[in-house]
């Protein structure tokens, strides 16, 4: 198969977009930046997720604003290098913000629109103008048979989903509209975005073997589920170079998919050995797998999912007991500690 070569294409495509001289703004130096809430028809209430860990949040609400009607309320926090920030507001509306250090950001709300302006506003705007979903839906339609054809899932990657979005940050870099840093943070949120939805579709495969969404009689040999598998690790080895960003992305929900099927189909013996001394009780034990900067994403946001869901049948304090052992000092740790004791304080 050919298809290590598209991914190869893939990534140079990706890097023309990502590897550009960074801006004053992208020199690890913390600032303040303002986002600015404007209710412009009627009284908002705006949910606002910050970063947990340096971590992109959308589990749990750092900040909730009433905004009067005509009134409008600044909002400061104080980003290292850039930040995705969920903003929730009411009638279900959501937003999320690329947000640079020193950035002055108004987000004008009424019932019908959300409209953002300041620095780089267009892309804020393209940003959430994506539908990660439109890709999934658009990938599924190149996955008919068996065998399947993976060069032609990933000319549809590269000409169908990195060259259109490539072009556009382009054109709004040249305009002066966005950064250079800018363009170069919101092209890895897509990119992981793109490859998540990869991921997952390949996964639903795996798990369900003949799904009915894709086509009728569509059934996995043993030969094509080892050949996905090792899609999977291509996908997955080909962005290790930007892992360390992977974190922060808005767009990386999805990557927690790829650990929970390496772990499905581990051997027997070395399944084993990586859950030797972990108490199986905890669940989540795919994510062993993991680095620990996304073990405790993704085990944080398990459990604070949870929290907030109030599910009876789950040991709370044993949970935070593990995550307090592995990481003593982390906002999740604290964050959760605060919640056990508020749920305790009800129950009395």
């Amino acid at each position: 198969m050919k298809n290590n070569h598209f991914i190869v294409a893939i990534l140079l495509l990706f890097c023309i977009v990502s590897c550009k001289s960074t801006s004053t703004k992208d020199s690890g130096v913390s600032q303040k930046s303002t986002l600015i809430f404007k209710a412009m028809q009627e009284d908002v209430s705006v949910n606002i997720y910050k970063p947990i860990d340096d971590t992109y949040n959308s589990s749990h609400i750092s900040d909730k604003l009433n905004i009067k009607l005509g009134k409008s309320i600044n909002y400061d926090l104080v980003v290292n290098n850039y930040a995705f920030i969920l903003c929730e507001f009411s009638k279900g509306k959501r937003r999320v913000l690329l947000v640079e250090p020193g950035d002055r950001i108004e987000i004008s709300c009424d019932p019908q629109k959300i409209t953002i302006s300041g620095n780089n506003a267009e892309g804020n705007n393209f940003l959430n103008e994506i539908s990660i979903g439109d890709y999934i839906n658009l990938i599924k339609q190149h996955i008919t048979k068996v065998p399947i054809d993976y060069d032609d899932i990933y000319y549809c990657f590269q000409q169908e989903m990195i060259l259109p979005y490539k072009d556009a940050l382009k054109k709004m870099e040249a305009s002066g509209s966005i950064t250079s840093s800018f363009s170069t943070s919101l092209a890895k949120n897509f990119y992981f975005g793109c490859y998540g939805a990869l991921l997952l579709i390949y996964s639903q495969v795996l798990i369900y073997n003949q799904p009915d969404y894709l086509i009728k009689n569509f059934k996995l040999s043993d030969e094509d589920v080892q050949n996905m598998l090792q899609q999977m690790d291509d996908l997955y080895n080909s962005s290790s170079a930007m892992n360390n960003d992977i974190q922060k992305m808005a767009n990386n929900v999805l990557l927690d998919v790829y650990y929970a099927m390496k772990y499905k189909y581990m051997d027997g013996a070395a399944k084993k050995r990586l859950i030797a001394g972990y108490d199986e009780d905890l669940g989540y034990s795919y994510l062993l797998l993991a680095p620990d900067s996304l073990q405790l994403k993704y085990y944080g946001q398990a459990l604070l999912n949870s929290l907030q869901d109030k599910d009876p049948g789950l040991n709370y304090e044993k949970r935070l007991a593990y995550l307090s052992s592995r990481f003593p000092d982390s906002e999740y740790v604290a964050i959760m500690k605060k919640k056990i004791q508020q749920l305790s304080a009800i129950k009395k």
